[in-house]
């Protein structure tokens, strides 16, 4: 009896859905906790992994957020199509992933650097665009250059955790702290 009120109580806290924060901060703090589990979701469905195969890559942490911005001038780094307007109003956020890649008997894991711009439209956050620049773990041999990735694994996971955001299909921040690998400080 005990077990089956518990897990219809873990049920219903599973489908608690809470509103996507406003403010950037809270909306990549929670991201950040979930993005793993997203871009190993676009890895799956990319159909480069069969059924019974294990993928070849994983992301397995999404951390250190920073969100002290640089300069949007113009050079390599600056999005593409952004206004003045538009540059007024995206956050911009750099964040890491570790990443481990499956090859035959080795395991090689890696430390990426992403620097996402995000905007807030009257639907909800969205991506303007996200550059990654891969590095090895531990740290061996500088960072690859920086390259747009808005459609790779980590912009494809960061655009479908905002649209589930934006139409409240998250679980709850406190549930998503419980199975979290991150530690989290008052």
């Amino acid at each position: 009896m005990w077990a089956r009120e518990s897990g219809e109580r873990l049920a219903q806290s599973q489908t608690v859905s809470e509103s996507c924060p406003e403010a950037i901060e809270p909306l990549i703090a929670w991201m950040l906790q979930d993005l793993p589990s997203y871009a190993n979701r676009v890895i799956q469905r990319s159909g480069r992994v069969g059924k019974s195969q294990k993928p070849k890559l994983s992301v397995f942490i999404a951390g250190k957020p920073e969100f002290k911005p640089l300069t949007l001038g113009p050079g390599v780094y600056s999005p593409r199509d952004l206004t003045q307007k538009a540059e007024e109003e995206t956050q911009q956020v750099f964040f890491t992933t570790w990443e481990r890649s499956y090859q035959e008997q080795q395991i090689i894991e890696f430390q990426n650097y992403h620097w996402a711009f995000l905007t807030r439209t009257t639907s909800g956050w969205r991506l303007a665009a996200v550059y990654s620049s891969l590095g090895s773990y531990p740290t061996s041999k500088p960072p690859t250059p920086i390259r747009e990735s808005s459609e790779g694994v980590i912009g494809q996971g960061i655009k479908l955790w905002l649209r589930d955001c934006a139409v409240g299909k998250l679980r709850s921040r406190s549930l998503s702290k419980a199975f979290s690998p991150i530690k989290h400080h008052k």
